[in-house]
């Protein structure tokens, strides 16, 4: 969506006056595109995320997580077998 430029305002004022996170966006890749062609990408330190300034012109773009597989019945069994196999073999190396 576009939105009207305005001062003094971030990039999530931005992101909920085009509708808001989608609930497969990406937030921690969220980034953006400034009028010169340079990008500008969103920080995250201890789980507090740095959201880039929005200047005039500039594309803020969130992509989307990929889709969902779940996991199949043969894999599971897989999975459980490796694990069940390493906790006899640990169980044997320590008696």
């Amino acid at each position: 969506a576009t939105v009207r430029y305005e001062s003094d305002r971030g990039m999530k004022y931005y992101i909920n006056r085009a509708g808001g996170f989608d609930i497969r966006a990406n937030r921690k890749r969220t980034y953006v595109v400034y009028a010169n062609g340079e990008v500008n990408r969103t920080k995250s330190f201890l789980g507090i995320r740095s959201y880039p300034s929005v200047a005039p012109g500039a594309e803020v773009i969130v992509p989307t997580k990929g889709p969902r597989v779940p996991i199949r019945p043969g894999e599971f069994v897989g999975i459980a077998t490796a694990l069940a196999t390493l906790v006899l073999v640990i169980t044997q190396i320590n008696p």
